[in-house]
């Protein structure tokens, strides 16, 4: 089945095993296959002479993640036509990613681990259905997907705070730590040795929510 041939490809995947996946999924249907191991790459790829017909990004890109380099494409700020076709490539699929990509008039997802006919039948409908995009790039341009090494979160909403992971000590909580709904630590505890070891211990037994804190300016 060669329903890409003619047609140049961009993978962009910081994984090098599922890098070198789709690069061959991508040949065995026919395409000239760039590839970029970061977002930052694959923007200066789309902004090389070379027409780019299809671009495959992963979300989770370093340097800059694949909303990041999709709204690049839709705003007219690479040489490449803003309405090419772009598929995202995800493991899951979470709201904040969902709501961006339609935003930005992504294609499609492409969920991990991929599956040749799966993607061979996305790209066939892709490339034989695609219809004009909705929105010229100026529409586009004032979607704001945040900074390049950091993925947007739901408008109107706080991002995620901290894992247990990432409190240390002399950190001040400016919420309550919450698990199952009830309050384990009031707001603006500061976290003593004690405390830390004591939530490790509880974080074994009952799912602790990510945290909101902060390291006390020790200055003042």
């Amino acid at each position: 089945m060669d329903i890409l041939t003619f047609k140049t490809v961009l993978v962009a995947e910081d994984d090098d095993f599922m890098r070198r996946v789709m690069v061959a999924v991508m040949t065995r249907l026919g395409g000239r296959v760039i590839e970029a191991s970061n977002g930052k790459e694959a923007l200066r790829l789309l902004n090389d002479p070379i027409k780019v017909d299809i671009a495959l990004l992963d979300i989770l890109m370093p340097e800059a993640h694949g909303l990041y380099v999709l709204h690049a494409i839709r705003a007219g700020l690479t040489s490449q036509d803003f309405a090419m076709p772009v598929l995202l490539l995800t493991a899951t699929h979470d709201e904040a990613s969902v709501h961006y990509a339609a935003g930005l008039s992504c294609d499609g997802f492409l969920v991990k681990p991929i599956n040749q006919a799966d993607i061979a039948d996305r790209l066939s409908k892709i490339i034989t259905r695609r219809m004009a995009l909705p929105y010229k790039p100026a529409h586009y341009r004032k979607i704001d997907v945040g900074p390049p090494d950091q993925p947007p979160s739901m408008p109107g909403t706080k991002p995620l705070g901290l894992a247990m992971a990432d409190i240390r000590i002399g950190m001040v909580f400016s919420a309550p730590v919450i698990a199952k709904g009830r309050e384990l630590v009031p707001k603006g505890t500061r976290v003593t040795p004690e405390l830390l070891n004591l939530l490790r211990d509880l974080e074994k037994v009952v799912v602790i929510e990510p945290m909101e804190a902060e390291m006390e300016d020790s200055s003042v």
